[in-house]
């Protein structure tokens, strides 16, 4: 059995971001978070946060173990 930890849902998302191609497109941050939309954060968060929200499948009901 998995820990039942949002890193280990299938519906857990990342983006890397991307880089500036100029002063009109500046990029985007990284992003991590929920597919389904219980939470999303930014690279630049807040650690505490960051691991309140990984710890948020423990009562998800939407959580699915991914399966790779």
């Amino acid at each position: 059995m998995v820990d039942k930890l949002c890193v280990f849902c299938r519906f857990l998302e990342f983006d890397m971001g991307s880089a500036p191609f100029s002063d009109q497109t500046p990029g985007e941050d990284a992003r991590i978070g929920c597919g389904k939309g219980k939470w999303m954060m930014k690279c630049h968060s807040i650690r505490e946060d960051f691991v309140k929200s990984i710890r948020m499948a423990k009562d998800c009901e939407l959580f699915e173990p991914e399966t790779d």
